[in-house]
């Protein structure tokens, strides 16, 4: 959710456009006024509503309450966001600076205090006045509004419904997440109940182009100008610079410490944003092995290290189950078989991060778990992903493994 950044100067960003091409007087009403942290507001959001065949599951390992407490948090979006800086450009005093200029003060960026490359960000705890819903309606799905929440625009996919009044791209609209009656058909949206307000913005689109065909996955249905809830929109902008990551995710590149000069394997890397962070820590020198089964995954990671011009990574689209080369083969990096499948000897890398495919059910916020997962088939699979991780890390190496889920 990435067009190229730019490295301005502080004198320079005044004229910075916003995300994928929205002018800064688009955001001139959420500039207006300053904000305070979410936790401040007073917003009650519903709980994450389980699969039964999940919860079945679940309640083996945590108690009733225990579960419903789980599901309130993951139903209740972060107040903090964190940013990561390229060092290999940049430096995380410019970056503040940039920033906070942008922003006007409405969010306070401070440095992380142990982790160097980590700029912290938090709302102004200064009075702020709610945007009104006083526009034609959008409808989101779930996981589009919680997209919303981590500071996106409106992905056009996400959008589930539009209001006949949107006739043309430019207009004023205001957005909600439906929890159910509305599709795209749907005419009477004033009498939606089941909802909930996202904010204000500006439709790229008109109600007959949304119902006219599927749309990609990275085209903007709406651009925000004046959010409901006070998350910072970066978007794409300084993506060559800084990359918005939540706290777990670079904490487990963290715990992996890879050094100058090894190599290491990302096991499952789409879309890259924990390859970046390996490569950078690394001075972008040793080798990154970044393996994912989706081709349209490593697209993104090759994208993002084009962004943060890294050159010690290596991308593969395959299976990390299927690349143990288990022929006598004394080499220190993968060979070519004749196949032109790339495969590696045991014992060739010294970490492995396993960042392994998972159900999801730990990622905030969320309100529905739409697909039924079958646990125990993903829990197979992280088991194989794991045993091809231990006969790939030399003796005294390390394994990190990590997952967005609830256990």
């Amino acid at each position: 959710m990435a067009d190229s950044g730019t490295n301005e100067s502080t004198d320079s960003s005044a004229t910075r456009k916003a995300p994928d091409g929205a002018t800064e007087e688009e955001l001139s009403i959420a500039n207006t006024r300053p904000l305070k942290r979410l936790r401040a507001l007073e917003v009650t959001f519903p709980e994450f509503v389980l699969h039964p065949e999940a919860k079945h599951v679940y309640l083996k390992f945590f108690s009733s309450s225990e579960l419903g407490s789980i599901c309130r948090a993951l139903g209740t979006p972060v107040s903090t966001t964190y940013i990561r800086v390229n060092l290999l450009v940049t430096t995380r005093e410019e970056m503040i600076t940039q920033l906070t200029h942008f922003f006007q003060g409405r969010f306070v960026f401070e440095a992380d205090p142990v982790m160097p490359e980590v700029i912290v960000c938090v709302a102004n705890e200064e009075g702020f006045t709610k945007p009104l819903p006083t526009f034609p309606e959008v409808f989101v799905d779930s996981y589009c509004a919680g997209t919303i929440l981590r500071g996106a625009d409106v992905a056009a996919p996400g959008i589930v419904g539009m209001a006949p009044r949107i006739i043309a791209q430019g207009m004023n609209v205001s957005v909600f997440q439906t929890f159910g009656g509305v599709t795209a058909t749907t005419l009477d949206f004033e009498a939606v109940k089941n909802k909930m307000f996202l904010g204000n913005g500006i439709v790229q689109m008109s109600r007959k182009e949304f119902l006219k065909s599927d749309h990609p996955a990275e085209e903007i249905g709406v651009r925000l100008v004046d959010r409901h809830f006070l998350i910072p929109s970066i978007g794409s902008m300084w993506s060559d610079s800084i990359c918005v990551q939540s706290l777990p995710s670079i904490l487990a590149t963290r715990a992996l410490d890879p050094q100058p000069g090894e190599i290491i394997l990302d096991a499952c890397a789409a879309p890259g944003v924990k390859t970046t962070h390996i490569a950078t820590l690394m001075n972008n020198t040793g080798r990154v092995i970044a393996v994912d089964r989706k081709k349209s995954g490593i697209q993104k990671l090759n994208q993002r290290c084009d962004e943060w011009q890294l050159t010690n990574v290596r991308a593969l689209t395959d299976d990390v189950t299927q690349l143990l080369w288990v022929g006598d083969l004394p080499i220190p990096y993968p060979k070519q078989i004749s196949t032109g499948k790339m495969v590696f000897p045991p014992e060739s890398v010294d970490r492995v991060l396993c960042d392994v495919p998972c159900s999801g059910h730990g990622i905030r916020p969320a309100w529905k778990d739409s697909n039924p997962f079958d646990l125990r088939d993903i829990a197979n699979y992280q088991r194989r992903i794991l045993l091809a991780a231990a006969y790939l890390v030399k003796v005294g190496g390390i394994i990190v493994y990590t997952t967005r889920t609830i256990c």
